[in-house]
């Protein structure tokens, strides 16, 4: 479960590439055995439920529980300044259940990545978001909006307030101060991705 790495196109165009990549780790990008990460990724999701008492509950409980899951459990720390490294579901979840609660660390795109995979798992669609508020309009940030029983919800896992507290399940920057904004929504299949299952029953 080795993190993909490569070299970012300069500025949006790196950003939309890293979004494809994103798709793939959230989707199928599993290395080495895709049932056994699938499971792992699946099994995590119900077990937070039942930590959570919500597994009863309507799947915006269920989006929230993971969503506050992950910002108790990743803690954020940066990219390579020139390099952008993609880890699969998986391996976050590993990381976390090697290195325990707030032990293991991530960029923007893990917590999209590991928040994506979590709710797919359990039926919740979701899309990528890019957004900035640069003069420039360059793409500095990336969040999820899960479609829920509650409807659309921003699921911002990094956002902070003020004080440096993780903000909630729904919170999210106030529209105008983007000034660039970029929906990816959930492709419509794997192939499109150029990823193969192979070795996964249904």
């Amino acid at each position: 479960m080795t993190p993909r790495v490569h070299k970012l196109a300069w500025g949006n165009a790196g950003i939309r590439e890293t979004v494809r990549e994103m798709w793939r780790a959230i989707l199928g990008g599993y290395d080495g055995d895709p049932a056994a990460a699938l499971g792992l990724v699946r099994d995590q999701a119900e077990t937070i439920l039942r930590q959570y008492r919500v597994q009863f509950g309507s799947n915006a409980l269920h989006a929230a529980a993971i969503h506050d899951w992950i910002q108790r459990h990743l803690a954020y720390v940066g990219d390579h300044v020139l390099i952008e490294e993609i880890r699969t579901p998986a391996r976050l979840l590993l990381e976390i259940d090697d290195r325990g609660r707030g032990g293991a660390m991530g960029d923007c795109d893990d917590f999209v990545i590991l928040e994506a995979a979590l709710v797919s798992a359990i039926g919740i669609p979701s899309r990528i978001v890019t957004s900035s508020t640069r003069d420039d309009g360059e793409f500095n940030h990336t969040y999820l909006i899960l479609d829920t029983t509650a409807g659309a919800v921003i699921a911002d896992p990094i956002l902070k307030d003020r004080h440096g507290r993780p903000q909630p399940f729904g919170a999210h920057v106030p529209p105008e101060v983007l000034t660039n904004y970029e929906e990816f929504p959930l492709p419509e299949s794997l192939e499109e991705l150029g990823v193969s299952m192979e070795g996964v029953t249904a």
